[in-house]
């Protein structure tokens, strides 16, 4: 799991670079996931914040084929990673 976390810190740091916001929540989402998985809930819930920050700039667009929003599956996760 640590190369997975050190290469989605890497393509974090590309995409704050070129101020790519949209998927730096993406990233931040997959971080996210790989924290919690390891246990690291105070990390994962940090990166779900700062996915959230990004999201707030961005609005709604991002919408899913399967309905929603990422900013809405965000929240969920979010309250989901609160609850362990």
């Amino acid at each position: 799991m640590q190369g997975a976390i050190t290469s989605w810190q890497t393509a974090l740091t590309a995409y704050q670079s070129t101020n790519d916001r949209a998927n730096e929540a993406i990233v931040r989402e997959k971080l996210t996931i790989a924290y919690r998985q390891i246990g690291q809930f105070e990390q994962a819930i940090n990166y779900w914040k700062e996915a959230l920050t990004n999201l707030s700039k961005l609005g709604d667009f991002w919408r899913f084929p399967e309905g929603g929003t990422l900013a809405h599956r965000t929240c969920s996760n979010l309250q989901s990673i609160r609850a362990k």
